[in-house]
């Protein structure tokens, strides 16, 4: 069943609270497309009373593209982070890459199993619409400041998790 909504189950926005990622999915002339993107969760901001997702990308990306011609999106949320044990005694598969084990007893390894057991399992899809905001705006602005405060990683988890752009398309 569907259900149109301005707010959010608590669940789902802790969800959003803590998970890192989001796959966005866009269509345009009925070709679908599916992104992974790191974004900003914000309950309201001082342009709207309803939940808000920022994400960016560049203004030459088939996103933009998508959502200048269907403004309609699905973004897929989940808290947990699985792993797959390498593939290697199936016909046909060629092995998943395998790095060494974390030593036996260490923190690593009780990590490992945590994430391995996905302990929290929450999964959903919300569906709305997508404002691309007008570039050099005080909306612009806001939301950028915003999402850079949310997405600050070290140093060397900028150049590999951030999907800012350099030169705007914040939406």
């Amino acid at each position: 069943t569907s259900a149109t909504s301005n707010s959010l189950p608590e669940e789902v926005v802790t969800c959003l609270q803590n998970a890192r990622f989001l796959h966005l999915a866009t269509c345009s002339n009925n070709i679908p497309h599916v992104s992974l993107m790191n974004y900003t969760y914000l309950p309201n901001t001082p342009y709207s009373p309803a939940p808000i997702i920022i994400m960016t990308t560049p203004s030459s990306s088939r996103k933009t593209d998508n959502l200048e011609s269907n403004t309609r999106v699905s973004l897929l949320v989940h808290d947990w982070i699985s792993h797959r044990p390498p593939t290697l005694s199936q016909q046909g598969r060629s092995p998943s890459p395998s790095r060494p084990g974390p030593r036996s007893g260490s923190l690593a390894e009780l990590l490992l199993g945590m994430n391995t057991a996905s302990l929290s399992r929450i999964s959903t899809t919300i569906n709305g619409v997508a404002e691309i905001v007008p570039a050099g705006s005080e909306q612009e602005s806001w939301y950028r400041a915003q999402h850079l405060a949310n997405n600050t990683f070290g140093p060397t988890d900028e150049d590999v998790y951030s999907s800012s752009p350099v030169g705007g398309g914040l939406w």
